[in-house]
Formats: structure tokens, C-alpha cells, sequence
């Protein structure tokens, strides 16, 4: 049965990729589906795969308690505050029956969903296909986004919500219809099922109120005061489990190469400088010192990827400013580094954090070339 349900689901995704009335960007789906099934298969049947470990683990044991709990009648052992995703592949198993390749059809399922909605953001800043399907290419062939997707990590569900708050805020910017909000601010709290930290995402909706909206400047500073102190709350309040054992004395936390600790500043005025010195390692770590393998050379390749598109926004920022959407979606990528920033100490988790937003920066350096171009046409036509 639950096979029969999961061909349906993915049926109805396929559809909304046929509608698009595109071929490259059917094929692309259709291949990009029997690679993660492939890769899915290999990580259940063969070998585990690189990034499976501790944090998968923990999630599977917490579906299982739930799926258990449920059929049995009893109160789940429930070992962890992130229980919504767990309970989402419960409800799964209590459906259709424990089968462990659940998790990860899921996952794809939603993965798919994602490149959907990163299309539609595309094909409204850029206006070249291949483009676009170069960003879907780096997107959905990322390793770290594959595996993040294929093991039991509730990731993509997180990516794709980020990827329908984004796309709603600019489609609100475009079309000024009050859906668009309505709809960001459902897909923040949404969101923030997976991850409390991103219920942070409604203070962005401020931001852009008071940066881009043409309201009156009374609703704008009550607004955005209120979302702000709301936001300021949730960051003074954040809970960082090593930064209590060490903020507490303790000698005996166990420590990691990949750690970075940066304890708590004493007083409201110091963490200005606390969340920019967090938010700059989120995104700078690794250095070059930081290598010391290959996993970590992999990792500072990635860096890469989205460092240079910054690069270039400050290079091209009088080309960029042009265009609101593109400076919209580029404070959204520098407010989540903040909003994870925070909460990160290790670079290892620092990568998982970055490649739920960075891939959005892939955009700018391809609206950069479709502006050359639309301009070195545009100055052929007047000779």
C-alpha cells in the first residue's frame, strides 16, 4: 500500500513539473529522481553513507518510539526537543507500516518539491533557462545537500520551507497581493516545527517593511519595533547546550577540531559584536588552517560557492541595487547567517546550516551575465 501512495505523491509532483511546459526541466526532475533513489537504495543496502551518524540515528530511534508508542498504547520515550520531524515519519509508519526507506522517499519527495519552488524563483530573477538549470545542477548535485537528503535529517524540509517563505516575499513585492505575506508568515511558523530558530524568519518580514514596503512610516516603525524585540528575545533567549556547560565552569566538555566556541557576552551591548563575529564564522569557516584532510578541503570548496557570488554583489552592487527582488533575496541569505550563526560552534554543523540557504546566492552571479547580456543586445539594436 504505502508504495502505491508514494507512486501517487510523486505522480502529482511530476505533474507540476509537466505543467511547466519545459522538457529540460522534466528530464532534469525525472533524472535527478532515480539518481537519489539509486543513491538511497546504496545507503540502505550497501553502505551507509559519509554524513549517517549520531543526528540520523537520533531521529529514527524517535520515529520508532512514537510509531511503537502509538500501536502499543503507551507515552513515547521522547529523548530530544526536535520531535515534530520524527513524529511526521511516525505518522508514516503508522499509516502505512514500518519500512525504512520511509524516511528517505520522503525526503526525495520534498526534495523534488524544493526544485519546483526554486524554479519559480528563478524564472522570475533570471531570464535564461540554462541559467537556471546550471543553479538547479549546483542545488540538487551539491554531495552535502544529497546526502542531508537521502539519510533521515529533516534538511530538506527546513530548505523547502526557507525556499517558499523567500519565494512568497518576493512574489509579494512583485504583485502586492496580502496572500503572499499570509502565506510567508504560515510557512515561517511552519518552519519553525523543524527548527526553532527560524521562527526568527517573521523579524525578516519586518525588515522588509521597513526597507522596501511604500507603507506610512508610523505602521512601519510600530511594526518593525514589535517583530524586532520579538526577534531580540529569541536570540538573548537561544539555547546553546556547550556555552551552558562552559558559561557553568566545567573543564569536562568534550571538544572537537572542528569547534568554535564563542561564549555568551555578559551585557546587551557586547552582542552586537557576538552575533557578527558568530554569524562570519557560520559563513567563513573552514580557513585555510582548518585543513587537515580531504572532507575538509570538500568543505572549503563549497565555501567557495557562495563566497564568490558575495564577492561579486559588492563588485556589481550599483547593477544589483536595480533590481529589488535580487537585493531582497541577498539580506534574506545575510539574515539567516545570523539566525544560524547563533546557534552554531562547529563547522561541521556550520556546513549542514549553510546549505540550507547559501545555494540562493548562486543566483547572483548568473543575473550579473544575464544583465551583460540584456545590455550588449540592447546597445546592437541602436547601431
Amino acid at each position: 500500500m504505502f508504495i502505491g501512495i508514494f507512486i501517487l505523491l510523486y505522480s502529482s509532483v511530476m505533474l507540476f513539473f509537466i505543467n511547466t511546459k519545459e522538457i529540460k526541466y522534466i528530464i532534469f526532475s525525472i533524472i535527478n529522481l532515480l539518481i537519489y533513489i539509486l543513491i538511497l537504495y546504496y545507503h540502505h543496502r550497501i553502505k551507509s553513507l559519509p554524513t549517517s551518524g549520531n543526528d540520523d540515528i537520533r531521529f529514527e530511534r524517535l520515529a520508532l518510539n512514537y510509531y511503537d508508542a502509538w500501536i502499543n498504547g503507551y507515552t513515547p520515550n521522547v529523548f530530544q526537543n526536535s520531535t515534530f520531524y520524527s513524529q511526521m515519519i511516525a505518522s508514516f509508519y503508522y499509516l502505512f507500516g514500518y519500512n525504512s526507506y520511509i524516511p528517505g522517499l520522503l525526503n526525495i519527495l520534498i526534495h523534488l518539491m524544493s526544485i519546483l519552488i526554486l524554479i519559480k524563483i528563478c524564472e522570475i530573477l533570471l531570464d535564461n533557462k540554462v541559467y537556471t538549470l546550471i543553479i538547479l545542477t549546483l542545488y540538487a548535485y551539491n554531495p552535502f545537500h544529497i546526502s542531508y537528503t537521502i539519510i533521515t535529517m529533516r534538511e530538506i524540509s527546513i530548505i523547502f520551507l526557507i525556499l517558499c517563505f523567500i519565494y512568497c516575499i518576493i512574489k509579494y513585492h512583485i504583485t502586492k497581493k496580502n496572500k503572499y505575506i499570509l502565506f510567508s508568515i504560515f510557512s515561517s511558523i511552519l518552519a519553525s516545527l523543524f527548527h526553532i530558530g527560524l521562527l526568527t524568519t517573521l523579524f525578516f518580514i519586518a525588515i522588509y517593511i521597513l526597507i522596501f514596503s511604500k507603507i506610512k512610516i508610523l505602521t512601519k516603525v510600530i511594526f518593525s519595533s514589535t517583530l524586532f524585540l520579538v526577534f531580540a528575545s529569541l536570540l538573548i533567549v537561544s539555547n546553546d547546550t556547550k556555552l551552558q556547560i562552559l558559561d557553568k565552569g566545567r573543564e569536562d566538555v568534550e571538544m572537537y577540531r572542528t569547534d568554535y566556541i564563542i561564549s555568551k557576552p555578559s551585557n546587551i551591548i557586547e552582542y552586537p559584536i557576538y552575533i557578527i563575529k558568530k554569524s562570519y564564522y557560520l559563513l567563513a569557516k573552514p580557513f585555510v588552517m582548518d585543513i587537515k584532510g580531504i572532507p575538509d578541503l570538500i568543505a572549503y570548496a563549497e565555501k567557495l560557492l557562495y563566497v564568490v557570488p558575495l564577492i561579486l554583489a559588492l563588485i556589481f552592487y550599483k547593477r544589483l541595487i536595480k533590481n529589488k527582488p535580487i537585493i531582497i533575496l541577498i539580506f534574506f541569505c545575510l539574515f539567516l547567517s545570523i539566525v544560524f550563526g547563533i546557534g552554531t560552534e562547529n563547522y561541521g554543523t556550520g556546513i549542514r546550516h549553510r546549505e540550507k540557504f547559501v545555494f540562493l546566492l548562486y543566483i547572483i552571479p548568473f543575473y550579473i551575465l544575464s544583465e551583460k547580456r540584456r545590455v550588449r543586445i540592447k546597445s546592437e539594436k541602436h547601431v
